[in-house]
């Protein structure tokens, strides 16, 4: 369940669909990986030097979504939390309350703290899901990078240049036909 932080909220209505997507998603899956995002806040106190202090915080929205998950029946146990943006947060001794804080609900299997952005982490959430998800039959030839067919990857590609280039004067609609 992404909760769309920066989301303006003229966009409310698009990020519930979203929501309600996802958590209906969630029912039929092998393996939920919760993505939070960790911040820093000051405490109010001050450093020897006068600068302020700052602790690594929770954001109560990423709580607020589980509370849906579980009002939706979708959480269980063996749920993995992979705590995203741990490079905003220096030094990183900062982040052991939050991911204390988070293993003190006693709702994750396995916590991983990641950056998307320097993939600090990745490996190791990789590794987790790796060990975790069931193993089968592909479902698909090896070779085989996507189900849509020639024509659609193209004309996905000339919309997109298309919707860049007319990025002053946003279409309504565009289609490639």
């Amino acid at each position: 369940v992404d909760r769309m932080s920066g989301v303006p909220r003229n966009q409310l209505m698009m990020q519930k669909l979203m929501v309600n997507q996802a958590i209906d998603a969630a029912r039929d899956v092998d393996l939920i990986v919760v993505v939070v995002e960790t911040f820093l806040a000051k405490t109010g106190e001050k450093n020897e030097d006068g600068s302020p202090v700052f602790e690594a915080q929770i954001d109560r929205r990423d709580e607020e979504a589980l509370k849906r998950m579980d009002q939706a029946g979708v959480s269980r146990p063996g749920m993995i939390l992979a705590i995203n943006k741990i490079d905003r947060i220096d030094p990183p001794e900062l982040m052991l309350p939050v991911i204390q804080a988070w293993a003190d609900t006693g709702r994750f299997e396995e916590i991983v703290p990641v950056s998307a952005q320097t993939k600090d982490g990745l490996d190791s959430l990789e590794g987790v899901l790796e060990k975790r998800l069931p193993h089968g039959e592909f479902w698909y030839d090896k070779d085989q990078l996507t189900t849509a067919g020639e024509r659609e990857i193209v004309g996905e590609i000339v919309r997109e240049k298309a919707m860049l280039e007319l990025a002053d004067e946003v279409p309504y609609k565009l289609a490639v036909v």
